[in-house]
C-alpha cells in the first residue's frame, strides 16, 4: 500500500515499509518527545540494568518487570502482571521431530480494566529472560501508545507493528531483533531435532534498520550494537547506517512527518503543505531546552488549537518544538 510514497531512489527496505516506518518516527517523537528518546537508555541484557534476584516463579517475573518498567519510565503508571496458563509441552521423547512454533498463544497480551493496565506473560519464559523482557516491554509500549487519543501511522491495522517500534524508541530494540527469529536443535539418547521460534511482528531486516534510525536520531555509532547483536543482525543494521548516513534526506523525513503528526495533533484539518503556504509556520523558532526563552510569537495568526506549539522554519523544512 503506498500511503507515504517515497520516491524512486532505491530504499534499504521496502519503500512503503520504510516510509511507514519513518512516519512512525516522526509520530513516536511528536506524541512523546525528542528529549526522552535522547535519555532512554541502550538496554542490554546485563546485570546493570537487570540485577540478580534469587526469586523464582512468578516474583522472578514481577522483579523483570520492576526493571523494564523503571526503564522505560512507566514505574508511577498502575499495572497489574499476571501469568497466562502454561503452554502444552510439545516436546516428544524417543522420537525425532521437527517442531515449529506458530505463535499462537501469545507471550503476552495487555489490556485495561478499570483504569488500570493488565499485563500477562507466558510463565515458562520466566527462565528465558531475553524473551521475557522483549514480551513485557511490548506490552508496556501498548500501554504508552493507549495513552494518546490517536493511533500511529497505519491506524489498528499496524498497531502491533508500531507498537514493537515504539520498544526501540525506549531502548530496547536489542531485545526485540534478537528474538525476531530463533533457530535451536536438540539430541540426546531419546531424540533429536530442531525447532524455530519467532516473537514481534517487524521481520529482522525491519529491526535492524529501526536500530539504525534509533542510533542516528541520538548521533550515536552504530559499533556500539555490535556485541548486542547477532552478527549477522548487526551487519543489517550497520548497511543501514550506511545507507541513512549516505542519504540525508531519509532521515530528514522523520522531521517531516514529526511535524505533520504535531499539526494533526493540534487539531489541524490542512496539510503541512497548505499551513505553510499561509505563512502559518514561517520564522517561527523550536526550543528544545527549558533554558531557552521563548521566542516573540505571532500568535494572532496561529491556528485555534496551534498555540502550545512553536516551530522553526529551516531550510525550507520546519521542526515541530517541545510542548
Amino acid at each position: 500500500m503506498a500511503i507515504w510514497p517515497f520516491g524512486r531512489s532505491k530504499t534499504f527496505l521496502n519503500s512503503d515499509d520504510e516510509a511507514w516506518q519513518l512516519a512512525v518516527w516522526g509520530w513516536l517523537l511528536a506524541r512523546f518527545g525528542e528529549n526522552r528518546l535522547r535519555r532512554a537508555p541502550l538496554v542490554t541484557a546485563t546485570r546493570n540494568f537487570f540485577p540478580p534476584t534469587n526469586a523464582s516463579g512468578h516474583a522472578r517475573a514481577e522483579h523483570i518487570f520492576a526493571c523494564v518498567q523503571k526503564l522505560t519510565e512507566l514505574s508511577d503508571w498502575p499495572c497489574d502482571l499476571i501469568a497466562l496458563p502454561e503452554r502444552p509441552n510439545t516436546r516428544v521423547a524417543k522420537l525425532g521431530r521437527v517442531s515449529i512454533d506458530s505463535g499462537h498463544m501469545p507471550l503476552g497480551t495487555f489490556e485495561r480494566k478499570n483504569n488500570i493496565a493488565v499485563i500477562s506473560y507466558d510463565p515458562g519464559t520466566i527462565d528465558n529472560p531475553a524473551v521475557l523482557v522483549a514480551t513485557l516491554v511490548h506490552e508496556l509500549a501498548h500501554y504508552l501508545l493507549h495513552s494518546v487519543p490517536d493511533h500511529p501511522p497505519g491506524e489498528q491495522l499496524m498497531e502491533e507493528f508500531a507498537t514493537d517500534l515504539a520498544t526501540v524508541y525506549l531502548g530496547f530494540g536489542l531485545f526485540g531483533a534478537n528474538q525476531a527469529f530463533n533457530f535451536s536443535q536438540h539430541r540426546d539418547v531419546y531424540s533429536q531435532g530442531w525447532s524455530t521460534s519467532g516473537q514481534g511482528y517487524l521481520r529482522e531486516r525491519d529491526w535492524a534498520f529501526a536500530l539504525a534510525v534509533f542510533c542516528s536520531l541520538r548521533g550515536e555509532k552504530i559499533s556500539s550494537l555490535k556485541q548486542w547483536l547477532k552478527p549477522y543482525l548487526y551487519t543489517d543494521a550497520r548497511n543501514a547506517a550506511h545507507y541513512l548516513a549516505k542519504n540525508p534526506q531519509v532521515l530528514a523525513k522523520v522531521s517531516e512527518y514529526r511535524t505533520a503528526a504535531v499539526f494533526e495533533g493540534a487539531g489541524s484539518k490542512m496539510s503541512f503543505s497548505q499551513l505553510l503556504s499561509k505563512g502559518w509556520a514561517d520564522g517561527w523558532v523550536s526550543i528544545e531546552s527549558p533554558d531557552s526563552p521563548p521566542p516573540p510569537v505571532p500568535f494572532d495568526s496561529v491556528p485555534p488549537g496551534f498555540e502550545p506549539y512553536l516551530y522553526a522554519y529551516e531550510q525550507g523544512r520546519a521542526v515541530a518544538g517541545g510542548k
